[in-house]
């Protein structure tokens, strides 16, 4: 095998090895939920739920990031100049 070959065969792998458990969390979620109340949401009900939580959350996230930058005179701006050295300096 060329080591091209064996980079295509690393990239199916780590693909799939994405894909599988991603399918069964959402398969997961789209079961009844089990020992809950009967109020309790289920099925797409539910994967919308948790879909639109994920996406305020990370709305809210980009806010609070872009304030705190405002704030504090960084410059780590997504893509900036900083790059590297601002990932280093903000670990």
């Amino acid at each position: 095998m060329k080591n091209r070959d064996i980079g295509r065969l690393g990239s199916v792998c780590s693909i799939l090895a994405v894909i599988y458990p991603t399918a069964a969390f959402v398969l997961r979620l789209l079961e009844p939920p089990r020992g809950l109340p009967s109020t309790a949401l289920s099925g797409l009900t539910r994967l919308q739920t948790i879909l639109l939580l994920g996406l305020a959350s990370a709305a809210a996230h980009g806010i609070l990031w872009a304030s705190a930058q405002q704030l504090f005179n960084w410059k780590f701006w997504a893509g900036g100049g900083a790059g590297w050295p601002g990932l280093r300096h903000a670990l």
